[in-house]
């Protein structure tokens, strides 16, 4: 029985050892794939983690949800250089309710640098008078900048204001409403330290005390009957 064995294993030698070539060689070959897919996948992870990421969005402005800021911020760990800015389409805004995007310094000049985690925030527009008139509209700005190496990252954007529909608060910033009350105190002070306005202060010192302890044994000593029931309580 074991000749037997012996005798097949001899016969078929080769091809058992083209079949084990075969194994070994396609594990070599996975193995050499899956080494340069986690070696790419490293590649990208510190990318991601030593590259700038730029975003610009809206947000409330804290004087309310009628007013808009414009904010340009790297979200990133590295530091963006040559940021430059195209406002491809926004809607137009009257003077009285805004500022424009492409009349922006930051838009028209671009940035040097952008640090990470800086923010740039500016106000931007107030919905007052054109609410209908812009809740449908968009803005679409193209951002392109570079990282440390030197590299050109693009980015496009698409802003829709239809996110701030149908929005409502209640009550005012808490924030608005302290440093509103920090401006009613300051202009008090000013006024009593600039003589605007005059404190009254009664002062009570040592001789009055000593005034109204020789009127009260005197009235004591008159037997004034009001002293004399409090001596007595």
């Amino acid at each position: 029985m074991i000749n037997d064995i012996v005798n097949t294993v001899n016969q078929y030698e080769k091809l058992i050892t083209l079949i084990f070539t075969f194994f070994v060689t396609m594990s070599t070959v996975v193995y050499a794939l899956l080494t340069r897919k986690l070696t790419t996948e490293t590649i990208k992870m510190r990318k991601a983690q030593t590259d700038p990421k730029l975003t610009v969005y809206l947000k409330h402005n804290d004087a309310g949800i009628h007013f808009l800021n414009f904010v340009v911020e790297n979200i990133g760990t590295g530091q963006a250089y040559d940021v430059k800015m195209t406002v491809i389409k926004e809607p137009e805004l009257k003077k009285k309710n805004g500022n424009m995007l492409k009349e922006l310094g930051i838009i028209q000049h671009g940035l040097k640098h952008i640090a990470p985690r800086q923010k740039i925030e500016t106000w931007y527009m107030s919905f007052i008078g054109i609410y209908e008139q812009v809740i449908n509209d968009s803005i679409e700005i193209s951002i392109e900048y570079k990282n440390d190496s030197k590299e050109n990252i693009s980015e496009y954007f698409i802003i829709n204001f239809s996110q701030f529909g149908n929005i409502n608060q209640l009550g005012g910033n808490p924030i608005q409403k302290i440093a509103q009350n920090m401006e009613k105190i300051e202009r008090n002070i000013s006024k009593i330290t600039s003589g605007w306005n005059r404190i009254k202060v009664d002062v009570y010192d040592t001789e009055d005390r000593e005034r109204s302890q020789k009127e009260l044994e005197q009235r004591f000593n008159n037997n004034d009957e009001s002293v004399v029931k409090i001596k007595d309580e």
